[in-house]
């Protein structure tokens, strides 16, 4: 004898011959067939799982940025200014890849204008001329007005180095021994 669903089978292929027993047997139909269909919807007290879509925006604003660093120029101790004195010093400039910049450099604390550059004695107001060029010949000098006097270039992301030129033009008289000094703003326009 077969089992569930096949039985419920028998009972309606045989309605057309059912007596008043089978009322009986419509109900354990229908109770079976009511059971069969909410164990297929799933158990009772549990739902099934939704999903439901939306969206995550994602930006960024890059800002063009630029740094810029120098260890300075060091002209050394020495005993007399009689002839030229040359040193270099690196200028290094940090600026966001594709972004071009121009670097000037100023006049000083103590100089005029960025062609009459001077360091002044630690204990006093006796000054030294210097200046500071932008190509290795010592005949552009370097200022600070964009597109005439500056050094122009186009960040990569990494550092760059440029070389300022420094020159104590001799022969100079030395009024008194000991330090001498200046200060040169580095100006990033970009």
């Amino acid at each position: 004898m077969s089992e569930g669903p096949q039985f419920g089978v028998g009972v309606l292929a045989n309605k057309a011959g059912m007596n008043h027993r089978s009322k009986a047997g419509r109900g354990f139909l229908a109770a079976l067939l009511g059971s069969c269909c909410v164990l297929g919807a799933g158990a009772p007290g549990t739902a099934e799982a939704a999903t439901a879509l939306g969206n995550l925006a994602a930006r960024v604003v890059v800002q063009a940025t630029c740094a810029v660093t120098s260890p300075g120029l060091n002209f050394g101790p020495r005993i007399s200014l009689a002839a030229n004195i040359n040193v270099n010093a690196r200028i290094t400039v940090t600026c966001t890849n594709t972004i071009p910049y121009a670097v000037g450099l100023g006049a000083g604390l103590y100089g005029g204008s960025v062609t009459t550059r001077k360091m002044q004695y630690a204990l006093g107001a006796q000054t030294i001329n210097y200046a500071i060029y932008r190509n290795a010949a010592r005949t552009l000098n370097w200022g600070n007005t964009v597109g005439a006097d500056t050094v122009a270039g186009t960040g990569s992301g990494a550092a760059q180095n440029l070389t300022a030129r420094g020159r104590i033009p001799g022969p100079q008289v030395i009024t008194h021994a000991g330090g001498y000094a200046d200060t040169v703003q580095i100006t990033v326009t970009y």
